[in-house]
This record gives structure tokens, C-alpha cells and sequence, in this order.
């Protein structure tokens, strides 16, 4: 087969549950035979500075400061005309038997036009619903399901994004469009879990269009685990960034009120700006911020912590910290929201409290510091549960019966 992945990034540098599923694929296929190539944005470091196809990558202005910049920037997202042209040159060069599409942003869905007029399938990956409910980037908890198919006005009446009317026009518009090309082009959508799966069919997409598949677990998970480590510590572990929808803000103010040897460990890409002012006006002392960790750095943290926290208050579709730790025994104490508890069952793999919710937060804390025995109990059964549901090999086999098959019937109808 030959592949072309589409992911704004062409680097496994980045940190994110969506890049590691990118790269997964890419590396997996590449060693079976298969021809993958990338489209991305023209954002350094490369994967590959002498790959042979950099010059189809559109240039990116995220970073650019001027306001002309800004403008492009934004106009791009709308829809990027030279992304368009662009892929369309790569493609005529490559001639893929499928698209695998990931991240869009910036890159526009411009890029599909050009994709079905060379009659190639689509196959489009929901890492989130940000492309269904902008307003869960700005709202948090309270996203809905009233954009339903066309209409996309609800996020305007009630100005989801920041509270703007402008804003949230904006994205309205941006919405309504991208629908229309992706009920028109895509030919089968992916999502990560049921729970996403059902809020895109309220949405307005066929549900024979969408396929589930869980995001994978590496075979490390194969390794012995040493379950002292949980008796021994004093710490928890947040591992999902300094935005607000993360719920970090919520966690702090939770340790803020919890026993002082009860510590947490913050890791994860950001300046946490807000965040180290807030602790150090309030002189919290059991929180510490560790920033981004590389690998192996990360791996230390989940075997030695007593369980990873997710506080996240916003639409989840996974929860791909909870399955990280699991592979070391962890247990986990996370959001009742999304697709996490697909992953996190309560009171068995870990527990859940309701979003924002800083009394049942902290109950869920003093559970697991004050019985160590349950946590370990907890962290064994995540542990069997995700090996199993989310089996590297598993993912693997039916990620290609997947491509398999839409290209086979793609190709079929082709002909009659």
C-alpha cells in the first residue's frame, strides 16, 4: 500500500498522544513494506531534514508575529489555497492508493478537493471534537451537541467562544464550511472511542462512515513491575499541560487544601506561568512543576508515582495518560467526562469524580494515599485491562484491515 499521512507536524519531537499515533503508524507500515509518505506544515525540527518531499510542506505563520501574518494565519485555517495546491502536486507525484488525514489545522480541509477529484479514499482521524463543538476549547464542561448536521448557529447565539459574538461567528462559519466539505469528501472517519463515535453521529455524520479504534499501548507494557514503588511514594502525577480545559487549575487548588506530605509532580510541555504564580502567592509546597520530560524521564515518573491524575473539563476522547500509566501498574484518578471512562472504570481500574469538582477530587486523593493496598489493586487491573483492550498488535492488525478495506471497496465501486 501506499500511504500519505496528513498530521500538521513532521516530527516525532512533539509530545502528544496524536503525534505518537502518527509516528506509530508511520514507523509500523514503513518496516512491513508499505510506502507512507507525509504532507505537513514547513514547521522545523523535520523527522527528516533530507526527506525527499519537504518541498510540497505549505509554510506555516503560526509563530509569526506581524499582524499581516496574523491575518494569513487565520484566513488559512478558513481554507489555505496554497496547501491546495500544494498536496495536489505531491499527490500527482505519488499517486497514493489512500489519504490518512490527522490534524488539519492551518492546512485548512482545502486539501481535500484536490484528494477526491484523484479519486483517492479519505480516511479522517477525530482526535478531538474541536472541528464539531469549538466552543469545548473555550467553555470547558460545557459543551453540547446543538450543531447538529448544518446548523451551526448555536455556537454564535450563544457565543461559545470567550463569550464573543464575533469570535464565535467566526467559528460558526468556519464550522459550517468544514461539515460541508466533510460530508461531501471524507470517505470513513476514525474515532478513538465510543463515546466519540456517538457524539459525531448526534452530530450529524452517518454512523456507517465512523469506525472505532482505541489509541494503542506499547509493548513495554510487557515488562515485570515493581509494586512497591507505590507503598513507597508520596506523590501523584498530572501529566496534560497548563490549559485551563486540562483542569490543572482545579488540581492545584485541590492540593492547596490536602495534608502538605501529600505532593504532586506536574510534567508536560508549557510555561505553567500562571500556574507558578498562583502556587507561589499562595505558598503551596507540595506541588513541584517538572515541565516537559523526554521518554524516559516520563517512565521514571509513572513507576514511581502512586497514581496519574486527568482532571481534564473538557471533552476528552481518550485519555491517553490514563493507558500510559497502566502499562506500569498505575491506577487513575480522572474526570467523569468524554471517553475516559471507557478507559478509567471506577472503583476497579481507578476513580472518577465529576469535573471541577475540588471536594470529590480530594476525596479520591485521601482514598488512594491513606490505602495504599487499593491503589495497587486498581493499578493491576488497569494494567490486564489495558493490555488487553488496547494490545499494540491489535491496533496494528486491525489498523490495516481497516486501510484494506476501504481501499478494496473504494476501488471496487470505481469500476462498476
Amino acid at each position: 500500500m501506499k500511504i500519505l499521512l496528513v498530521h500538521i507536524y513532521f516530527t516525532d519531537a512533539k509530545i502528544s498522544g496524536v503525534n505518537s499515533s502518527v509516528y506509530k503508524i508511520y514507523e509500523t507500515l514503513n518496516k512491513q513494506g508499505h510506502q507512507i509518505y507525509f504532507f505537513a506544515l514547513d514547521e522545523k525540527p523535520y523527522l527528516d531534514n533530507n526527506y525527499k518531499y519537504l518541498k510540497y510542506f505549505p509554510k506555516s505563520h503560526s509563530r509569526t508575529k506581524s499582524f499581516f501574518s496574523k491575518i494569513i494565519f487565520y484566513s488559512n485555517n478558513f481554507y489555505n489555497f496554497q496547501a491546495q495546491r500544494k498536496i495536489d502536486a505531491l499527490l500527482e507525484e505519488i499517486k497514493p492508493d489512500l489519504v490518512d488525514i490527522h490534524t488539519t489545522w492551518e492546512l485548512s480541509l482545502s486539501i481535500l478537493k484536490p484528494i477526491k477529484k484523484r479519486k483517492i479514499p479519505i480516511v479522517f482521524w477525530l482526535h478531538d471534537i474541536g472541528m464539531f463543538c469549538s466552543g469545548t476549547f473555550s467553555i470547558g464542561i460545557n459543551y453540547c451537541n446543538k450543531c447538529k448536521n448544518y446548523n451551526t448557529l448555536p455556537c454564535t447565539i450563544n457565543k461559545c467562544i470567550n463569550n464573543s459574538f464575533i469570535k464565535s461567528f467566526f467559528f460558526s462559519c468556519r464550522n459550517l464550511f468544514e461539515r460541508y466539505l466533510m460530508f461531501k469528501y471524507v470517505d470513513s472517519f476514525v474515532t478513538v472511542s465510543n463515546a466519540t463515535r456517538n457524539y459525531l453521529i448526534n452530530a450529524g455524520i452517518n454512523k456507517n462512515k465512523i469506525q472505532t479504534l482505541y489509541n494503542f499501548v506499547n509493548k513495554q507494557g510487557e515488562t515485570v513491575i515493581d509494586y512497591s514503588a507505590t507503598e513507597k511514594s508520596n506523590y501523584f502525577l498530572y501529566g496534560g499541560g497548563e490549559d485551563k480545559i486540562k483542569g490543572i487549575n482545579t488540581l492545584i487548588k485541590a492540593f492547596e487544601i490536602l495534608p502538605k506530605d501529600i505532593c504532586l509532580h506536574i510534567a508536560g510541555a508549557g510555561q505553567y506561568t500562571e500556574q507558578k504564580k498562583y502556587i507561589e502567592e499562595k505558598n503551596i509546597t507540595n506541588i513541584k512543576i517538572l515541565g516537559p520530560l523526554n521518554k524516559q524521564e516520563l517512565n521514571q515518573e509513572y513507576k514511581n508515582c502512586i497514581s496519574v491524575i486527568m482532571p481534564s473539563e473538557w471533552f476528552e476522547t481518550f485519555g491517553k495518560i490514563n493507558s500510559e500509566a497502566a502499562i506500569f501498574g498505575k491506577p487513575s484518578i480522572s474526570s467523569n467526562i468524554g471517553g475516559i471512562p471507557e478507559v478509567v472504570e471506577n472503583n476497579k481500574t481507578g476513580l472518577l469524580f465529576e469535573p471541577k469538582n475540588i471536594e470529590q477530587l480530594t476525596q479520591c486523593i485521601l482514598k488512594y494515599y491513606n490505602n495504599r493496598s487499593l491503589a495497587i489493586e486498581h493499578g493491576k487491573n488497569a494494567r490486564v485491562k489495558i493490555m488487553q483492550q488496547c494490545n499494540e498488535d491489535k491496533w496494528l492488525k486491525n489498523l490495516i484491515e481497516m486501510y484494506s478495506e476501504i481501499i478494496n471497496k473504494y476501488r471496487s465501486s470505481s469500476l462498476l
